[in-house]
């Protein structure tokens, strides 16, 4: 945990070095500008076993300056009311619900038209069970986390972009953006 820690502390210093300094590229020189940004995608998990329910979900982000953040999710429930604890006629539905959340520092390149993005992250799985005893009620069982680190690369056309990559959880993620500022 402490090698990791140190890594991301390096990617975020090495970054703000690298996004204050005028770069120079092809004979043009710029500083990398401050922007907002948020996007929306699909992204799909990679080897996580979530039983009936789906490994494709929801994926919503922003960029606030160089700094990235991301999560994910499939929506999956149980039917009926949910509960906080579970009886003793609980059965498993072989569904599970999934979130997953990463965080990355954007480095812009090639006029701020690329964007590569380390990211690290994870993904909390939750067991839904059923029970239908008097009436219907589900609930999740406890959760379990998985840490994760990929990677990230934008293309940016004026205010929109697409977005498009990949960790240790995810096989794959796809979003489209607008830059608000």
């Amino acid at each position: 945990m402490k090698k990791l820690l140190t890594i991301i502390l390096m990617l975020v210093f090495l970054g703000l070095a690298y996004s204050q300094k005028p770069v120079k590229l092809n004979q043009i020189e710029y500083i990398a500008p401050p922007h907002i940004s948020i996007s929306i995608g699909l992204t799909m998990l990679n080897k996580i076993d979530v039983g009936n329910s789906s490994k494709t979900g929801i994926a919503i982000g922003a960029n606030i300056f160089n700094f990235y953040f991301d999560a994910g999710f499939n929506g999956a429930s149980g039917d009926g009311k949910k509960l906080d604890y579970r009886s003793e006629y609980s059965y498993e539905t072989y569904k599970v619900s999934w979130t997953t959340f990463n965080v990355g520092y954007s480095f812009f390149l090639i006029n701020n038209n690329l964007w590569i993005t380390p990211t690290i992250g994870g993904i909390i799985t939750r067991n839904i069970y059923q029970d239908s005893l008097l009436w219907t009620t589900w609930y999740y069982n406890t959760s379990e986390f998985k840490s994760s680190i990929g990677l990230l690369i934008t293309l940016r056309t004026n205010k929109i972009y697409v977005t498009f990559g990949a960790n240790t959880v995810e096989i794959f993620k796809l979003s489209l953006g607008y830059i608000i500022l």
